[in-house]
């Protein structure tokens, strides 16, 4: 009799755990027949501004996305506002602007507004230059291209596209009228370089000087010649670009030819 008690409480100890294993194999099976919560799609505004609070002007920005990736941007340039939509995951975005420093935002996941600081400001000046020239439409102009190194400093861009916006933010063509887009770099006055030349980042620079022709809206330049590297890290530092009576003799001749072939290029159309 005890046996047989024995066996029955043995049997109910079985059932109670196989239904305690259904039930558990049940639930488990529901959760996972219920799919994760779909990640927010919606819209993201980022409005870059400067230290007033105002929208910076000209400023350009790039998301950076896979190749194959559709995303819908659009740029508001008065208001220097971008606006991303349906976005699915955290964004990094580069802004650059002529005068300010480049700014990498990463990780944006939400709408915000981005102050843009003043850039870097680097002193160039020229040593042995005369005032001016007996052609008074003929003046200097100080270039500044980036070095290698700041490629790291920009994420999907190369140095190439860096020095096409350091040109062009400010309007389509840089510096004086007439310069060919983005083929120099940031040209300057020599009273400007003087004063100071904003870069968007810290690092290294080459700068050289040339002349540029009002008239014919032609410059031309010995280069690396009439040139040195720089390095600007936190701001403030003075270079000096020699002006001697060889490459000055040069670069006038060198000039005076372009203009020569660009005109005989005009009456050929003609």
């Amino acid at each position: 009799m005890d046996s047989h008690r024995l066996w029955i409480r043995i049997g109910l100890v079985l059932g109670i755990l196989v239904l305690g294993g259904v039930l558990v194999a049940l639930w488990t099976t529901d959760e996972q027949r219920e799919a994760p919560p779909a990640l927010s799609r919606t819209q993201m505004r980022v409005q870059f501004v400067d230290g007033d609070g105002d929208p910076v002007p000209k400023a350009q920005v790039f998301v950076l996305r896979d190749p194959d990736e559709q995303l819908e941007e659009s740029w508001a340039p008065g208001e220097a506002t971008l606006t991303l939509g349906p976005v699915t995951r955290p964004r990094t975005v580069l802004a650059i602007a002529r005068g300010y420093r480049m700014q990498v935002v990463r990780d944006l996941a939400d709408s915000t507004r981005v102050t843009m600081e003043p850039g870097y400001k680097v002193h160039v000046g020229l040593r042995n230059a005369p005032k001016a020239l007996e052609e008074r439409h003929i003046r200097f102009l100080i270039r500044i291209r980036p070095h290698e190194d700041l490629v790291a400093k920009t994420p999907g861009m190369t140095s190439e596209s860096l020095v096409d916006l350091m040109a062009h933010t400010a309007g389509r063509r840089s510096g004086p009228r007439g310069l060919p887009r983005g083929a120099f770099g940031y040209a300057v006055s020599r009273t400007q370089a003087r004063k100071g030349i904003l870069v968007p980042a810290g690092g290294r620079y080459r700068v050289h000087w040339g002349l540029m022709d009002l008239k014919a809206g032609t410059w031309f330049s010995l280069g690396d010649e009439c040139g040195r590297a720089v390095r600007v890290d936190a701001g403030g530092e003075q270079y000096v670009l020699d002006v001697t009576e060889g490459h000055l003799d040069r670069t006038l001749e060198g000039l005076k030819s372009s203009v020569n072939r660009l005109t005989a290029g005009d009456d050929e159309d003609e």
